[in-house]
């Protein structure tokens, strides 16, 4: 296999992993989050906050995402052993 097809399949199992290819959660997470700068921020929040906060969103949604996996793989295998 190529080294080019090799990383195109890691970088599709990260963007799987972490649920990229779903926004849905991204965006039901920026909602309340933008929202809230727009108030404190009177209208015209600093374009740096809301950078850090949407990066912050991203991070916490995708480490939410990896982590639940995790506890859902220990589950699985509890699960299927007394089934």
């Amino acid at each position: 296999m190529s080294k080019q097809l090799v990383s195109a399949n890691k970088t599709q199992s990260v963007i799987q992993l972490i649920r990229a290819d779903r926004p849905i959660g991204y965006m039901l997470l920026l909602w309340p989050t933008l929202w809230s700068l727009m108030l404190a921020g009177e209208g015209q929040p600093k374009g740096l906050l809301i950078v850090i906060f949407v990066v912050g969103v991203i991070v916490m949604r995708s480490a939410g995402c990896v982590i639940n996996d995790i506890f859902d793989k220990g589950a699985l295998t509890y699960l299927l052993k007394y089934d």
